[in-house]
């Protein structure tokens, strides 16, 4: 009755899915809006955290040597300039102090971009890294070049090699006009599959006895990643302290 319940809270929100996992096994599914189990929506901004789940498992495998070198190791654009003290810390905790408004961020990118990696990189300096927080989607989009540039194949191929395939994920992600994985938003997975990605962290990155992500980074991800919005870790929403602010800079409850 409780799950009946939950479910016709869902389905007044307009959502698509609503899948419980307990002990390992799905015991309740409901779909609505034409979605069934084989749908593979896009889920949107969820992205980030595939995103956030593949820099541990880089660093984990030695392909990116650790959350403190600079961006600039993989985007010669920034070498000579003050973009050069950007770290990967800085764009997985939303704190790299480019240049953003939401117009550029959800319009000149998000929507009329031909290349959104290159958009993202040529973005000046409005702030020192680290001293802001911003809901930066044109920041998480310049790990996909770190991963073309780092491991010489795509964020979705690695994807595809080191984590959906060990968790059995059928998943694939959103391209802009010119081929880039779109790592800020988009992956393309049905509702089992985002279950996997909770599931796998919920059991600190182990996956049928396999250890997919270290401990260390599911911990560290899922632990504020600054103490302006203590509401975000490494691109996850955490939701649990303040102070918090929302995608939109506001500061919220």
């Amino acid at each position: 009755a409780g799950l009946d319940a939950a479910a016709a809270v869902a389905a007044a929100n307009q959502s698509f899915c609503l899948l419980v996992i307990r002990h390992g096994t799905l015991v309740y599914e409901r779909y609505w809006n034409g979605a069934d189990a084989t749908t593979q929506s896009p889920s949107w901004s969820i992205a980030k955290s595939y995103s956030s789940t593949l820099v541990g498992i880089a660093i984990d495998r030695g392909d990116l040597p650790g959350l403190d070198t600079s961006v600039s190791e993989y985007v010669p654009e920034w070498k000579g300039d003050d973009r050069v003290a950007i770290t990967l810390r800085n764009l997985v905790s939303m704190t790299s102090g480019l240049k953003w408004d939401p117009v550029e961020d959800y319009v000149g990118l998000a929507t009329l971009a031909t290349d959104d990696t290159t958009y993202a990189i040529n973005r000046p300096l409005a702030h020192p890294p680290g001293s802001s927080w911003t809901y930066d989607n044109g920041g998480v989009q310049i790990l996909e070049r770190v991963f073309r540039v780092a491991t010489g194949s795509s964020i979705e191929d690695y994807a595809r090699l080191h984590l959906w395939s060990k968790v059995g994920s059928s998943a694939s992600w959103k391209h802009d006009p010119s081929g880039n994985p779109t790592t800020y938003a988009n992956v393309l997975a049905t509702c089992r599959d985002h279950a996997r990605l909770g599931y796998l962290y919920l059991h600190g990155g182990v996956w049928a006895g396999v250890q997919v992500v270290s401990p260390a980074w599911v911990a560290a991800a899922l632990t504020p990643s600054q103490t302006m919005n203590r509401a975000y870790g490494m691109l996850w929403w955490l939701n649990a302290e303040t102070p918090a602010i929302d995608a939109m800079g506001v500061p919220w409850q």
